[in-house]
């Protein structure tokens, strides 16, 4: 199954639990699996991050394929000014 590497922020929203396993195919059904075992995490939270798959940062995550072994780690975006 998929592993998913949650920021501290999310953390505080999943008691604590910085890594997890998810029967996913895709992102986007990643990401829902997270959200309903988890229900108190806000979406924009983990859907206003950038995603990075197997150490590789992708633009559009959503629909990128997963493998079981794939690790997804969310990364905060990080805005310029």
């Amino acid at each position: 199954m998929p592993r998913l590497v949650l920021l501290p922020a999310q953390r505080s929203h999943t008691g604590g639990v910085a890594e997890l396993d998810v029967e996913a195919s895709d992102v986007r059904s990643a990401v829902a699996a997270l959200l309903q075992r988890f229900p108190a995490l806000p979406a924009a939270e983990v859907e206003g991050c950038h995603v990075a798959i197997d150490g590789e940062l992708v633009m559009d995550p959503f629909l990128e394929p997963l493998r079981p072994q794939s690790r997804v780690v969310f990364v905060q975006r990080i805005g310029a000014g």
